[in-house]
C-alpha cells in the first residue's frame, strides 16, 4: 500500500510539473498575442486535462496490481494540489459550472489514465 501512494505521490508531482509548464506556456502566448479569455478557458481545461491524464497513464503504467486504484489516486493528490494553490491564491472556491467541470473531468481523465495506462 505504501508503494502505491509513493508511485501515486510521484505520478502527481510529474501532472503538476506538466500542468505549470503548459501554464507558463499559456501565460507566454497569453502575453505575446491577442488570445481571448473564451480561447484560454478552453486551454485551461486542455491543460487540466492533459496534466492528469500523463499522471495517471504513467500511475497506470508502472503499478503492479490495481492499476485503477493508482491512477485515482494520483488523481485525487492532483486535485487536492489544485484546490489547496485555489484556496491561497483566491482566498476561497466558487462553487460554479467551472469547478464542477474541472472536477468531473478530472475524475474522468484519471480513469480513463488509468485504462489506457494498463
Amino acid at each position: 500500500m505504501l508503494k502505491r501512494i509513493i508511485t501515486a505521490l510521484k505520478c502527481a508531482i510529474i501532472s503538476v510539473v506538466t500542468a505549470i509548464v503548459c501554464i507558463f506556456i499559456l501565460a507566454v502566448v497569453s502575453y505575446t498575442t491577442g488570445i481571448s479569455n473564451q480561447t484560454l478557458t478552453a486551454c485551461v481545461y486542455i491543460t487540466a486535462i492533459l496534466s492528469v491524464f500523463i499522471g495517471t497513464f504513467l500511475s497506470a503504467r508502472v503499478s503492479d496490481t490495481k492499476p485503477l486504484v493508482s491512477a485515482v489516486i494520483t488523481g485525487l493528490i492532483f486535485y487536492a494540489v489544485i484546490a489547496v494553490l485555489t484556496l491561497i491564491l483566491k482566498h476561497g472556491i466558487t462553487l460554479n459550472t467551472h469547478f464542477f467541470a474541472m472536477t468531473a473531468g478530472m475524475m474522468a481523465t484519471s480513469v480513463l489514465g488509468a485504462i489506457i495506462g494498463k
